[in-house]
C-alpha cells in the first residue's frame, strides 16, 4: 500500500481480510521506500492513496514501471467525478476506488488476482 494514514491502511486490510484474503502487506509513503519494497518482495497488487505529501500516484506508477514489475495498481481517492482525477486514473491505475467505499475494490482485486495467477502459471 502506498498510504500515510495508518487507519486508512487498516481499513483496507480489514476489508480484504473479511473477504477471505490472507493479506501480507507493507505500507510505504516515499519513493525510496517503494523502491525498497519492490526490490525485496513480490507483490500481487498495489493500492495507492491519491494524496500523499511525498509520493503522488503518477510518481508511484513511474517507480513501479521503472522496477520492471507488472503489478495491478489501484488508485484510492476521495474525489468522485473530478475530470482531473479521471485523467490520472486513465494514466496510472487499473481501477479507481472512492475512499468512502471499498466495495468496488473487492471484485477488482479478485479479477486482478485471477489474471495474475494466469500470468504466473507455467504454460502447458
Amino acid at each position: 500500500m502506498i498510504e500515510d494514514v495508518d487507519s486508512e491502511a487498516q481499513q483496507i486490510l480489514l476489508e480484504l481480510q473479511s473477504s477471505g484474503y490472507d493479506v501480507d502487506y507493507h505500507c510505504v509513503g516515499t519513493r525510496a521506500a517503494m523502491e525498497a519494497a519492490l526490490l525485496h518482495n513480490v507483490w500481487d497488487i498495489i493500492v495507492c492513496d491519491d494524496n500523499l505529501p511525498l509520493l503522488g500516484p503518477i510518481e508511484a506508477l513511474a517507480t513501479l514501471q521503472k522496477s520492471g514489475h507488472t503489478i495491478p495498481f489501484f488508485l484510492r481517492a476521495g474525489i468522485s467525478g473530478d475530470d482531473t482525477m479521471v485523467t490520472i486514473v486513465h494514466a496510472v491505475a487499473r481501477d479507481f476506488i472512492i475512499k468512502e467505499s471499498l466495495v468496488p475494490l473487492l471484485p477488482a482485486v479478485a479479477q486482478e488476482l485471477r489474471n495474475l495467477q494466469t500470468r504466473r502459471s507455467p504454460s502447458l
